[in-house]
């Protein structure tokens, strides 16, 4: 635990369940049946326990246009 915040291994081992699990909730990626992904997401939602912004994806697109007023 650091900073008075649980790590996705501190929730793994309390769950008994694997980190990649845990992970993969937190990503919403499939391979979690429901039932343990709402047990997840309950314990680090009762406990605040993940900031889950740090663990989520996030992606960036930009592109530039050239524009010319004289063909």
């Amino acid at each position: 635990m650091k900073n008075g915040k649980y790590g996705i291994s501190d929730v793994a081992e309390m769950l008994g369940v694997s980190k990649s699990t845990v992970s993969r909730v937190i990503n919403g990626n499939e391979g979690v049946g429901p039932e343990l992904r709402k047990k997840v997401m309950d314990f680090i939602n009762e406990h605040s326990c993940i900031d889950i912004r740090r663990y989520t994806k996030s992606f960036l697109c930009g592109f530039g246009i050239q524009y010319s007023e004289n063909p």
